[in-house]
C-alpha cells in the first residue's frame, strides 16, 4: 500500500516508465493533481490553481498529463507538462467534458462530453483542434480504453438498460456489446489487446474483477 497522506485519493494513471503514479486527491477542500513514486517516498502536488482537477491520464511518452478541470469555469480537458508548470486548454465548450484517456500513439484523446446532448464519447487531437464523435446514444457512454494498436476503444454503456462493456471501431464506429448482465465498468484492456478486464458487482453483490476474451 501507498501512503499518500492525502484524502479522497483516486482516478490513478501510471507513468509509462512505471516508475510513478499520478492521482487526484483533496487539498484545503478541492481536487487536485498529485504524483507519486512506487516507493511512496516523492508526493508531489503538480496542480495548484484553486480549482478542480481530475482524471489524469499520462501521455505514453510520459512527457504530459491530460486532464480535466473547471479552471475556465467549465469542466474541459487540459494537457500539463508531466512535472507540473503551465496548462493548455484542449477543450473549450459549454458542455461537460472529461476523463481523458491517451491513444497508444499519444496523437489523439479521448474523452467523455455531453455537448452532442447525451453523454458519449468524443476523440480529439493532442494538439487541439475539431473534436470527432464516436459514439451516438440517447443513454450514457462514459470510461474510454483504447486497444493497444489504437484502432478500438472499449467503453461502459447503459443503451440497453444495464451497465455493460462495449467495444466500438474507429473504422466503421459500430458498438459491439462485450458483456451481459449488469454493473459492469472500467475496462481495461490486455497488452496484448486479446482480453479486457473489468469491475463488476454481478457476484454476491460485491465489486470484483472479471476478464472476458475479445474476439
Amino acid at each position: 500500500m501507498l501512503e499518500t497522506g492525502l484524502s479522497g485519493d483516486h482516478h490513478i494513471s501510471w507513468a509509462p516508465d512505471s516508475r510513478f503514479l499520478v492521482f487526484d486527491a483533496y487539498y484545503q477542500g478541492r481536487p487536485n493533481l498529485y504524483t507519486i513514486s512506487l516507493d511512496g517516498k516523492m508526493v508531489r502536488r503538480i496542480s495548484n490553481d484553486g480549482v478542480i482537477d481530475v482524471h489524469p491520464s499520462w501521455s505514453p511518452d510520459g512527457s504530459r498529463i491530460a486532464f480535466s478541470s473547471l479552471r475556465s469555469g467549465n469542466e474541459d480537458i487540459w494537457i500539463m507538462p508531466a512535472e507540473g508548470g503551465p496548462s493548455i486548454q484542449l477543450t473549450d465548450d459549454e458542455a461537460l467534458d472529461y476523463h481523458p484517456v491517451w491513444a497508444p500513439d499519444g496523437l489523439s484523446i479521448a474523452f467523455t462530453s455531453d455537448r452532442g446532448g447525451n453523454m458519449d464519447i468524443w476523440i480529439i487531437s493532442a494538439s487541439g483542434g475539431k473534436t470527432k464523435q464516436l459514439t451516438f446514444h440517447e443513454s450514457r457512454d462514459d470510461e474510454a480504453c483504447w486497444s493497444p494498436d489504437g484502432t478500438r476503444i472499449a467503453f461502459m454503456s447503459d443503451r440497453e438498460g444495464e451497465r455493460n462493456i462495449w467495444i466500438v471501431s474507429l473504422s466503421d464506429g459500430e458498438p459491439i456489446r462485450l458483456t451481459e448482465g449488469s454493473r459492469n465498468s472500467w475496462p481495461s484492456w490486455s497488452p496484448d489487446g486479446n482480453r479486457i478486464a473489468f469491475s463488476s458487482d454481478r457476484s454476491k453483490g460485491n465489486s470484483d474483477v472479471w476478464i472476458k476474451t475479445v474476439e
